[in-house]
């Protein structure tokens, strides 16, 4: 343990002996490994009997009774309480005035005169009889009025990604004017240097210092490095740490001349005069901005793992949770969870940031704590709005709580996060713990380092952004508004991960906004509960929306009388832990632009059709018909009362669109118009798209193996029930939903009669073609009818005699590699052979050649042939256990591997019943061994 002291009681955020512990758990991902887990040992840190950090919390919420003007604040009883002090200010308030005093075993105190429409800020202070002073806040707000313009961000966009993003980043935009920004966006160099990205940020701030209140970080954009201190503790990790802040402080004097300290671990730590990191370990000035970052540059946590999720990959993917979650797709319960391994810690309680915030969001009987090492199972299978864990660190992992390898494998259901251990609190660095969740899929999309400094978001449960409790905690001085106060209060490392404008609590906003030219506005009503009412906006000439009228909760049209482009947004009478706010939905965008009306003459593309869709992604096709288009838009909305959102502009020469991180079991539609210099012209016909919901079929395959002899002539052989010839017809079997990923069509020879080539569907007549990919490419197959079915890949090496490629079949909900086939010499064509069922990918890879090719994809009859057992694996008493299903009778062979090359038979066995055992003792001695399991011929 390190026990390094500061002037703060500076000890590292370690529990245990060894620094390098890491989360006892065993982990298989396409091998599987045995771990040695190393004990732990803790220490005491006091004569007497250690306190729960909740009670370094006072666990209040409040409840109002509108009209009778009263606040009603709730706590649980704390034994060893002596006395509450209790004070109020207004939210905006810099100082407290304080209201009552009462004994140590009250629970409640009513507050009573106040004003409908008003918000009251609130701090207990309790007493205890063994010294530690417990702190609660809570905003109480009776029918609080909604905040409608929120002001400008700054959005720094990291120019890498312009281009790959342009749609989701399209989008990105407009949610952020649906919710009340406006938006000014740079793109800008990763390269470039930190006071350049400061000067473009200090220059919209002073163009408009009383408007410009938030910046967001998108990408790997240039990170500050300030300071001469060590907020963990540690001695060789004292030096400048990464410090957002400085981009947020627009006042301050940041210097580097004076700090010279050379005896940090890593040189992005070391601090010397004149090396560009700044002197400050301490806010020279407040911050004037709410930053947030966005940052998964170098996170192989992510791109080692099957499948592998690219910087681009968690980019995009993290665009589209964040536009979910906003649209109130995202259905996770308003609870907390706290996975505390730290304790007490001499006073400091890291952990009550969690029990003080989440009871003003949630209740304190909304709070769950799970034990060491439950972090990840529990939020695996359960939602918590909320979560917080500590324990003692490295730069990736938590100890008691996870590693960031965990965030790739496991889909954390928990939406704001906070962490708090040695090292990763410094997150510029690989894989690193505090970005990782950025990277989870489906849910997380925030996450801090709190517990030192204590981090404050209660004003969250009054619609408050988290971006303006970011910048609250990080001006909170000692001695100052908020306690407690530990050691790194108002120092430069405090820092959001994530979406700087998120709120808690978003609403199902209202759909299919139409607005006529002559000002007639309609819509379709929002599904949410409590509703209040609809505000309908127009956007002004400078590019915000001023609103333009109010509509009753049962209406849904408005006359606005005039032309222009409308935003509607739904109000909502919202309740939480902090009392009543009215709260406004996203904004629903009208398709009527008075800029935008249709060019005579210029005809819309044709009917959009479906290439191939998946659980992940959706592929669509059109044709151009307007001989006068120079590009076409594609809109997308979600489900038949959804809004459609521009998500493509494109080259009139690109006719397709694919749109990625769709969500399962929803609707989409499509349609598509055709734009020139002169305008724009009508939609084409809508299309409709349902989003398969992933297979729960366990997947299985069995390689049946090669055909050289059919070549082209597949009709008879193979695709009795659909056949995918590129440059042809593309066919999607009624049993399965299909997905391409990095691929690309080619065609080779339109029409030829060289019987290598495959007929076309439908005709004699042959084509020479490909589906190619530079060096990997994925077929994504869920077959979801739960029975087997053969598909077969036409391999066709056309042009070249020196191609060779790797095929892989993938379990997708595992990652498991099920079997691999290695392809070489197939200048005559060849087929690979397969029967598979449920949910797999297989994934095509160059070794050899000018690229990865497929001439043909054929879905048919799987002709009785046995597809693979399902085999579940367990470690027990140093052994490795298959739990092998079948069916009584089938005669069952277990093959093992140690370099997933050679395989020698291990086992054979006749089910007697529909499943059985098998132990391999032989494992103690290596550290790693493949499995697979077939039935016998």
């Amino acid at each position: 343990m390190c026990l390094h002291k500061t002037k703060f009681q500076g000890k590292g955020l370690d529990r245990s002996i060894d620094h390098g512990v890491f989360q006892n758990s065993i982990k298989m991902i396409n091998k599987l490994y045995i771990c040695v887990l190393t004990l732990l040992v803790a220490f005491s840190l006091s004569a007497r009997a250690e306190t729960d950090p909740k009670w370094y919390a006072v666990q209040v919420s409040v409840t109002v009774d509108v009209p009778a003007g009263k606040a009603t604040l709730t706590w649980p009883q704390d034994p060893n309480g002596t006395s509450y002090s209790i004070s109020k200010k207004s939210p905006q308030g810099t100082s407290w005035s304080e209201i009552a005093n009462l004994p140590g075993d009250s629970t409640s105190f009513v507050d009573s005169g106040l004003g409908v429409g008003g918000s009251y800020e609130y701090q207990l202070r309790k007493s205890t009889s063994v010294g530690y002073v417990g702190y609660g806040y809570v905003i109480a707000g009776l029918n609080a009025p909604p905040i409608e313009s929120r002001g400008k961000i700054v959005l720094l966009v990291d120019q890498t990604f312009t281009t790959s993003l342009a749609t989701e980043l399209q989008r990105l935009s407009q949610d952020l004017a649906g919710d009340g920004w406006v938006v000014i966006r740079h793109d800008v160099s990763r390269n470039d240097s930190v006071p350049n990205i400061k000067q473009i940020i200090k220059n919209d701030y002073s163009a408009d210092p009383g408007n410009v209140r938030s910046l967001f970080l998108f990408g790997h954009i240039p990170v500050p490095y300030s300071g001469d201190f060590n907020p963990d503790g540690h001695p060789d990790h004292r030096g400048a740490w990464p410090a957002d802040s400085y981009y947020g402080d627009m006042h301050g004097n940041w210097t580097d001349s004076s700090v010279n300290d050379t005896g940090a671990n890593y040189d992005r730590n070391k601090n010397v005069p004149g090396d560009g990191k700044f002197d400050q370990s301490d806010l020279p000035s407040d911050v004037d901005l709410e930053v947030g970052r966005v940052d998964l540059y170098n996170m192989t946590c992510f791109a080692n793992k099957v499948p592998s999720k690219s910087e681009l990959d968690l980019l995009r993917q993290y665009l589209n949770k964040d536009h979910n979650f906003r649209q109130g797709l995202v259905q996770v319960q308003r609870r907390g969870l706290v996975c505390d391994n730290f304790g007490e810690r001499s006073g400091e309680a890291f952990a009550a940031s969690g029990w003080r915030n989440f009871s003003a969001f949630f209740g304190a009987e909304n709070t769950v704590a799970v034990p060491y090492g439950q972090y990840f199972s529990t939020l695996g299978s359960q939602s918590f709005l909320w979560s917080y864990g500590t324990g003692g660190g490295s730069y990736y992992t938590c100890n008691g709580v996870g590693s960031s390898d965990d965030f790739a494998i496991t889909d954390v259901q928990s939406v704001f996060t906070m962490f708090v251990g040695s090292y990763f609190g410094d997150w510029d660095n690989e894989s690193n713990f505090l970005r990782a969740p950025l990277g989870s899929a489906s849910y997380t999309l925030t996450s801090s380092w709190s517990g030192r400094p204590h981090w404050f978001y209660h004003a969250m449960g009054q619609g408050a952004t988290i971006g303006y409790c970011t910048k609250l905690s990080q001006n909170n001085a000692p001695g100052g508004v908020y306690s407690a106060q530990n050691q790194g209060t108002r120092q430069v490392h405090s820092a959001l991960m994530g979406d700087p404008t998120l709120r808690m609590h978003p609403v199902i906003p209202p759909a299919n906004v139409q607005a006529t030219s002559a000002g007639l506005v309609t819509w379709s009503a929002s599904t949410d509960s409590n509703i209040q009412s609809y505000y309908i906006y127009r956007r002004n000439g400078a590019g915000s929306y001023d609103r333009v009228g109010v509509q009753g909760a049962g209406q849904v049209s408005f006359n606005a009388g005039a032309s222009g482009s409308y935003m509607v947004r739904a109000i909502k009478m919202e309740q939480s832990g902090s009392g009543t706010y009215l709260n406004p939905s996203q904004g629903a965008f009208s398709d009527y632009d008075a800029g935008a009306s249709s060019v005579p003459g210029l005809t819309p593309p044709g009917t959009p059709t479906l290439v191939s869709v998946s659980a992940s992604q959706a592929i669509i096709r059109w044709a151009n018909t307007s001989a006068g288009a120079t590009g076409n838009k594609v809109e997308q909305k979600t489900g038949t009362l959804g809004s459609y959102v521009t998500v493509a502009s494109q080259q009139v020469s690109q006719t397709n669109f694919v749109a990625y991180g769709v969500t399962p079991g929803t609707q989409l539609y499509f349609r598509v118009k055709a734009f020139n210099s002169s305008g724009e012209s009508s939609y084409s016909p809508e299309l409709n798209v349902a989003i398969p919901v992933p297979s729960t079929i366990p997947a299985a395959v069995t390689f049946v193996g090669t055909d050289d002899n059919s070549k082209g002539n597949w009709v008879g052989n193979y695709g009795a029930d659909a056949a995918i010839v590129p440059g042809n017809a593309n066919g999607i079997p009624t049993y399965a939903t299909l997905g391409w990923s990095n691929s690309a069509q080619w065609v080779w020879n339109d029409t030829t009669t060289d019987s290598r080539a495959p007929t076309k569907v439908n005709s004699q007549d042959r084509i020479a073609s490909c589906i190619y990919a530079s060096d990997t490419m994925t077929l994504d197959v869920n077959i979801t009818d739960g029975a087997a079915h053969q598909v077969a890949f036409y391999m066709l090496d056309w042009d070249t005699n020196s191609r060779s490629q790797k095929m892989e079949v993938i379990d997708a909900q595992s990652g498991l590699i099920l079997d691999t086939q290695t392809v070489n010499s197939f200048q005559g064509g060849r087929y690979l052979v397969y029967t598979a069922r449920g949910h797999i990918k297989f994934r095509l890879t160059r070794l050899a050649g000018n690229n990865a090719i497929i001439t043909g994809v054929f879905f048919g009859p799987a002709n009785n042939v046995p597809v693979g057992i399902p085999v579940a694996i367990q470690i027990k008493n140093n052994q490795f256990q298959l739990h092998i299903t079948g069916n009584a009778g089938d005669t069952v062979i277990v093959e093992a591997s140690e370099d997933f090359s050679s395989w020698k038979p291990v086992q054979t066995n006749t089910l007697s019943s529909t499943s059985f055992d098998f132990s391999d003792s032989t494992v103690q001695s290596l550290s790693k061994r493949f499995y697979r399991v077939k039935k016998s011929q």
